[in-house]
């Protein structure tokens, strides 16, 4: 998926992967989904509750699976990089 601008809704069904082709710059917002997240060149994976959200701060490909069926919120952000990442070397952090 390649995602310019906007918001997506998507509902994830248990274990569907969704890979967005340029992460960086956007937020996942888990609104009923459980789900596990890797970026390109990332050194750690991370997992998302419901609930819960991040910022994606990697360029490249980043794979979402779901761990536990729901809906997900991808937007873009003004600032593509989240200012608690600064000096993070293209960290992922909890927005």
């Amino acid at each position: 998926m390649r995602f310019d601008s906007g918001t997506i809704l998507a509902h994830l069904d248990h274990r569907e992967l969704l890979c967005v082709e340029v992460g960086r710059g956007l937020s996942l917002q888990c609104l009923e989904a459980s789900v596990w997240i890797t970026q390109h060149g990332g050194c750690e994976d991370l997992i998302v509750e419901p609930g819960g959200s991040i910022t994606l701060a990697r360029p490249g490909l980043a794979v979402i699976q779901a761990l536990k069926a729901g809906r997900v919120r991808l937007r873009t952000l003004a600032d593509p990089v989240c200012p608690s990442c600064q000096g993070l070397d293209g960290a992922v952090c909890a927005a």
